[in-house]
């Protein structure tokens, strides 16, 4: 039997070892490395990662200036523009996320009527159809409500009350054609009903035929014979009286 040669063994061992470090670089690059580096450096990477229109990999790195220093005054800086490079990558969520968390920790900060604007933007980019669920709407609606309610004369006021009114509008399409929808079911319900009524067989009861004056007068050949006799006799005394009476005195 012929034993394996060192170099069959270095080759096994390396076709082993290559699959998992190609998983680890992945991983890697799908996620961001905590690498322990100055807040001028991260808070640098982050904006020119926005500055290139890479907005997620942005929102991800101001996260990351938040996370290593958190008592440092770029951190409320970082923590509101996560929320907005997320809003510009689509990432509503996270923005809204993002955004919550900064008013959590700093609710009385000059940049709070701006993150209560990101809130009830990110809600109204996701607003759907008429056809659709609504919910995503009445939560715009409710933030922008929030915003002119707590920073009426902001700078983001103005804009709130306008996306506001078409929100209102939207919402009133949506009633109009629930109530369009269900006057339609109720129609064709009541269709549907008059039409199964007619094709079932009804007719009207049927009406005796009236019998004339003289089928009245006339004798029913189902009378007795005394009866026969009796209506005889009263007819030829009415006939003798009216004769007499009908002729003129000399």
């Amino acid at each position: 039997m012929l034993k394996p040669t060192r170099t069959i063994v270095l080759l096994l061992c390396c076709a082993a070892i290559l699959p998992a470090a190609g998983c680890a670089r992945n991983r890697v690059k799908s996620d961001t490395a905590y690498v322990a580096r100055d807040v001028n450096s991260l808070y640098g990477a982050a904006k020119r990662s926005m500055d290139q229109g890479d907005y997620e990999q942005a929102a991800k790195l101001f996260d990351e200036v938040e996370r290593q220093h958190p008592y440092s005054v770029w951190a409320r800086r970082a923590q509101i523009m996560s929320a907005f490079n997320y809003y510009l990558a689509h990432k509503y969520t996270d923005a809204i996320s993002s955004a919550n968390r900064f008013l959590t920790i700093h609710p009385g900060n000059s940049e709070a009527p701006y993150a209560h604007y990101l809130v009830a933007m990110s809600y109204y980019e996701q607003i759907a159809d008429v056809t659709r669920d609504q919910a995503i709407t009445q939560q715009a609606s409710d933030a922008f409500g929030e915003l002119i309610r707590r920073y009426p004369d902001s700078r983001y006021a103005a804009d709130a009350r306008l996306k506001l009114d078409l929100i209102n509008d939207h919402l009133a399409a949506r009633r109009w054609k629930s109530a369009a929808s269900t006057s339609a079911r109720a129609t064709g319900s009541r269709r549907a009903f008059a039409s199964a009524r007619w094709s079932i067989n009804i007719r009207p009861p049927a009406t005796r035929p009236r019998r004339s004056s003289a089928s009245s007068n006339a004798i029913s050949p189902s009378a007795s014979p005394r009866k026969h006799r009796r209506r005889r006799r009263c007819s030829a005394r009415i006939t003798t009286a009216l004769s007499g009476t009908s002729r003129p005195t000399g």
